[in-house]
């Protein structure tokens, strides 16, 4: 599905934006959860309801974007939760396979390349950020080291503190970056800590 790029532009040229933080999951890649349950279906053989329970429902991933676990932690604690000792290599393949890039918005932050400083903002964990290469090989190229993962911070979206120190760390000021996110939640937080932000649709 194309972008809308009357809005995209329309935020970009309603103020000065000399940076862009852009959500990853469903932003700059659709994310199936459906084919991801049924990857760890395949490996411990629970019902798709209690891996979602064990993953989602229980507050792990959240605990996880916080920043409550280290890559090697998580990956250890993921495995119990599904009662599978699910390998790095399995890990990569349930993650990346529920992963399809959306080509038309990595051309449109391709595009700004040299023009605008950009990162990355998702709420995830640190075993992602640590592998983001293998999962997703497309970012490197456009974002460079800018792909902050919420675990670094050791605060989630939407809080306004997070969105401060994603600024921060990509040397932008907030009143100058452009955030664009899928969750209205979280394009309201970052309103709240002084960001540009965009909603996006898909």
């Amino acid at each position: 599905m194309p972008i809308d790029e009357s809005l995209l532009a329309l935020a970009l040229k309603s103020r000065t934006v000399n940076a862009i933080l852009f959500d990853m999951d469903d932003v700059l890649c659709y994310l199936d959860d459906t084919k991801r349950i049924a990857y760890l279906h395949g490996l411990c053989g629970l019902s798709h309801a209690k891996i979602e329970h064990a993953i989602w429902g229980c507050g792990f991933e959240d605990r996880t974007d916080a920043g409550q676990f280290t890559a090697d932690e998580y990956l250890h604690h993921f495995g119990r939760q599904i009662g599978y000792p699910i390998s790095l290599l399995e890990w990569c393949e349930y993650r990346k396979g529920g992963m399809t890039p959306i080509v038309e918005m990595l051309a449109f932050a391709e595009s700004l390349v040299g023009t605008h400083k950009l990162g990355i903002l998702t709420n995830n964990g640190l075993l992602l950020q640590r592998e983001i290469d293998t999962l997703f090989p497309e970012l490197r190229p456009i974002f460079g080291d800018n792909i902050f993962c919420s675990a670094q911070f050791r605060i989630r979206k939407p809080e306004p503190q997070i969105y401060l120190a994603a600024c921060q760390a990509l040397g932008s000021k907030p009143e100058e970056t452009l955030f664009i996110d899928d969750r209205q939640v979280n394009i309201m937080g970052a309103i709240q800590a002084g960001l540009i932000a965009h909603h996006f649709v898909h």
